[in-house]
């Protein structure tokens, strides 16, 4: 399992950097399906602390995964989660990872920056690849599955190139948007 993810262990999180936009949550799930892993997701605020501490411990005992998202957003528990990380008793057996995502944030506790594995997720540069991500993202089975493939195909092409064609529009700023937006793979994906 720690070939998987360089440096990383049950001791040692996962840190993804977030960028406006990027979700990395879809790719998490698919990377943890892959890896027979069941991924329990917490999405931290106000009141998430004991919630989140809950689901560490369990995600410890049971050597699942665990995902504390958005820990830019609770600045009063990072802390804490530094006490916890400290406490982890290292195992090079264990399949338990903690990952965390955040936007840069001067709260980040500076030792779990220097002992973790870092990640950056930025959103692609031009429209070509955008696009290109987004086919990577479909399952080429959904494109069979449907009743009528070819219109589904054209349909997707479509949705993908606007998708692909606002996300690009974003580096112009307000011109032409009455409210600023930050579309995502999730946006892509409810559509």
């Amino acid at each position: 399992m720690a070939k998987s993810f360089g440096d990383s262990g049950n001791s040692i999180p996962i840190i993804i950097v977030l960028s406006p936009g990027a979700d990395p949550m879809g790719e998490l799930q698919k990377l943890a399906a892959a890896e027979n892993q069941r991924v329990i997701a917490v999405s931290l605020g106000q009141g998430q602390a004991e919630i989140a501490k809950a689901k560490i411990k369990e995600a410890v005992e049971q050597q699942l995964w665990v995902c504390l998202q958005n820990c830019h957003l609770c600045p009063s528990f990072m802390p804490i989660l530094d006490g916890l990380i400290e406490n982890i008793e290292e195992d090079k057996n264990s399949k338990f990872r903690m990952w965390l995502t955040s936007m840069p944030s001067d709260k980040f506790p500076v030792t779990i920056l220097q002992n973790g594995v870092k990640a950056v997720i930025e959103p692609p540069k031009g429209l070509k690849n955008n696009i290109l991500r987004s086919y990577l993202g479909i399952d080429p089975a959904d494109f069979e599955s449907c009743e009528k493939p070819a219109a589904y195909k054209a349909l997707m092409w479509g949705l993908c190139f606007f998708n692909a064609l606002i996300l690009e529009r974003r580096k112009f700023g307000p011109l032409g948007w009455n409210i600023p937006y930050e579309f995502s793979n999730s946006d892509l994906s409810i559509s």
